[in-house]
């Protein structure tokens, strides 16, 4: 029921008009990877690690390129799974598989995945979380300090309340990005 109230709200092809609906990822997404991807040429770029321990344990790192997730490509992954996700445009719609977990996650808690790393094809199986907000989101921390002094921020996980504390944390850097 879920999944096809998802594709009736999604027919519409409009941004605005979505659903959140716990049970359409725990159908789909049930199991995510401790990472972000960005979608670049049909390849799921590892852009964030949400956990570096839970990511070490698999081999995952930042610029792994997955091509296939259990054994289906990124581009036929983004096909199956657009039907459910809102968005004006396809480019809207990839954006949100990818940073909602729906494009790498699944119903197992293992994965196989092909990627390219350091110009070569790697075959690794890598575990997938449950309960990721809770128990992947809660770790992550929304501002750092980078190499050369330099502070990082990233706004799309920045909360209203953490705002001081990020401004008060990196005053005395080189920059803020």
């Amino acid at each position: 029921y879920s999944l096809i109230r998802a594709e009736l709200i999604v027919s519409v092809n409009d941004s605005h008009a979505g659903s959140v609906d716990p049970a359409v990822y725990k159908e789909l997404a049930a199991f995510r990877l401790p990472a972000r991807v960005t979608v670049i040429d049909d390849k799921a770029v590892i852009s964030r690690l949400f956990n570096d321990s839970l990511a070490r344990i698999d081999g995952l790192k930042i610029g792994d390129a997955i091509i296939k997730v259990d054994g289906k490509s990124i581009r036929s992954i983004i096909e199956e799974r657009s039907r459910y996700i809102n968005g004006s445009n396809r480019p809207a719609k990839i954006r949100s598989l990818a940073g909602t977990g729906l494009l790498t996650g699944g119903k197992d808690s293992i994965v196989h995945l092909e990627m390219e790393r350091n110009g070569r094809t790697v075959h690794i199986p890598a575990h997938r979380y449950s309960n990721y907000s809770n128990d992947i989101m809660k770790h992550y921390r929304a501002w750092k300090i980078l190499d050369a002094n330099i502070g990082f921020i990233d706004m799309g996980m920045l909360e209203k309340q953490q705002v001081d504390s990020a401004f008060s944390d990196l005053r005395d850097t080189r920059a803020i990005i």
